[in-house]
């Protein structure tokens, strides 16, 4: 009755918080009852008890502890404004104080401004860099990185990005690319009588859009939009802006300073379908990278969405998303929601059947399989769960 009762303060915190402790706890209890059953009935009641009253402890404070730190960094972004606002006063005393503008998906600040801040008081922005490090907490446990304070990036929301990748002229990529799979006379005939539908002819034009944009890398074509979109991944997942280059993207899964060359095999579509998720779904998306930073069933986020969308790709190469694509008349619009349900199914597969790093090739590879038998069923539990 206690521990129900635990639990129920815990959930009130927030599901991240709750699944991360319940998580932990499970973990703990599972190596306190594998000693206590050796030592006997007697002793395997105290312990038992015992640890229901540690734990107990721990998720009565648990929520208290996150607010406080929520404190201490308000306090100290305050303290950091008042310090830029006031190098500014003592560079120019005619120049009015000028006020922080803090939008949800931008931070500019005024040129003039930032100039006459960098020459009165560059050590005190030299600080503040070295002091802006990513703290980990219970939502989010990730490795302590410099991911650039003070780095102004537009955020690009999904409809800006949607949008480009649609209109751009990719006739280069259109050559060498395949949008069907090659099944051979005898295969080809047993497909068009027991196989999905076949597409509407107006949605193929899109499908081969589609498939050119999975062989665009970041760097051949519009280079600081195509950044941007990654950027926006990252503001969206953690709330703050990155620079391009740098170690900070290992804090989503990415494998080196460098975003752009992961992104061999789904291209910007990848990145895109990351968007998507991450703008479209956040509460989805937050959900999975929380686990991705769990202590024990970690997995790199980054690298996990891009082996998703590939499996898409396959998918969409095959027919199996014919049906659906007809059914919403785009391609497009399609994929993007299919990521995320499959995204989201990986995501369940691993938290409930405790999966870890050692096990992901075959949770992909079983994904993959599951994802061609039973994608209407994938589909329909992200629907409920979005």
């Amino acid at each position: 009755d206690e521990w129900a009762e635990v639990a129920a303060d815990a959930r009130a915190g927030g599901a991240a918080e709750w699944d991360v402790l319940r998580r932990k706890a499970e973990d703990e209890w599972a190596e306190v009852a594998a000693d206590a059953r050796a030592g006997g009935a007697a002793e395997w009641d105290v312990l038992r008890r015992k640890a229901e009253d540690e734990w107990a402890e721990v998720a009565r404070t648990q929520p208290q502890q996150e607010e406080k730190e929520k404190e201490k960094e308000k306090e100290k972004e305050k303290e950091k404004e008042e310090a830029v606002a006031a190098a500014a006063v003592t560079a120019d005393p005619e120049t009015p104080r000028h006020k922080h503008n803090h939008h949800k998906h931008r931070r500019r600040s005024d040129e003039g401004k930032e100039k006459s801040v960098v020459a009165a008081g560059e050590q005190q922005q030299q600080q503040e860099e070295e002091e802006s490090l990513f703290v980990a907490t219970a939502k989010a446990v990730a490795p302590a990185t410099t991911a650039g304070e003070g780095v102004d990036v537009a955020v690009v929301s999904w409809e800006d990005a949607a949008a480009h990748m649609l209109k751009l002229d990719l006739t280069e990529q259109k050559a060498k690319i395949v949008v069907e799979a090659n099944r051979g006379l005898l295969g080809s005939l047993v497909f068009s009588v027991f196989g999905p539908p076949n597409l509407k002819p107006l949605l193929a034009v899109e499908r081969a859009q589609v498939f050119a944009i999975a062989k665009v890398g970041l760097k051949d074509v519009d280079v600081d939009f195509n950044t941007r979109i990654l950027q926006s991944v990252y503001f969206f997942l953690l709330g703050k802006e990155c620079r391009a280059v740098g170690n900070h993207w290992t804090d989503i899964g990415f494998q080196g300073d460098d975003p752009s060359t992961d992104l061999r095999g789904a291209g910007m579509l990848g990145a895109v379908h990351m968007l998507f998720l991450a703008h479209e779904h956040n509460t989805v998306a937050k959900k999975i990278y929380n686990l991705s930073c769990d202590p024990v069933q970690n997995f790199p986020f980054a690298a996990v969405g891009l082996n998703v969308t590939r499996i898409v790709l396959e998918m969409l190469r095959a027919g199996n998303l014919n049906a659906l694509c007809n059914k919403r008349n785009s391609v497009f619009d399609t994929i993007n929601l299919f990521y995320c349900a499959l995204f989201y199914d990986f995501y369940l597969t691993w938290v409930q059947d405790y999966k870890t790093m050692s096990d992901s090739g075959f949770v992909l590879k079983g994904l993959a399989e599951r994802a061609k038998r039973c994608t209407q069923q994938i589909w329909c539990t992200f629907k409920s769960a979005r």
